[in-house]
């Protein structure tokens, strides 16, 4: 089931890489977060340049696991279906067009989270302006800001 997630995406075979990716050359650490962090390069298609990163969260890593282990005794899992199930556990991938340097891309991921979720929140909870209407960035500014004070209230 990992392996088909990823490999539909850009041909990769995560199980063959976390070897690597569990190198001590790739730990990376932002905001009291670690991860492990690899670039591959990959062409999709002729002539798309993308680059893959694989990252394992540790801490996602620990958090699946614990919750592995509680169920794996009642779903009466062996030591070798707990010990599968764990390979994938905290790892997601990027696929960038341009490079980004491995220290810069757990903020620049954590950061796109955000903005997504401020946008969810503004557009599924408030009954705030469609955004297609605002037309600067002080608007948008403003209309963020309304947002929030009406998501507050």
């Amino acid at each position: 089931m990992l392996e088909s997630s990823y490999q539909c995406v850009v041909g990769l075979t995560v199980t063959e890489h976390l070897p690597i990716l569990q190198a001590k050359e790739n730990p990376v650490s932002c905001n009291c977060r670690y991860a492990s962090i690899m670039r591959i390069y990959r062409e999709i298609g002729e002539g798309h340049r993308t680059y893959v990163y694989l990252c394992q969260v540790l801490a996602m890593k620990s958090i699946e696991n614990s919750k592995l282990f509680d169920k794996a005794e009642k779903a009466g899992m062996n030591t070798q279906d707990v010990f599968d199930a764990m390979t994938g556990h905290g790892i997601f991938m990027l696929v960038l067009s341009r490079p980004i340097a491995k220290e810069k891309l757990l903020s620049t991921y954590y950061t796109r989270q955000q903005i997504e979720q401020i946008f969810d929140l503004c557009k599924n909870y408030t009954n705030r302006l469609p955004l297609r209407v605002v037309q600067s960035e002080q608007a948008l500014r403003g209309h963020l800001m309304l947002s929030f004070i009406a998501a507050a209230s």
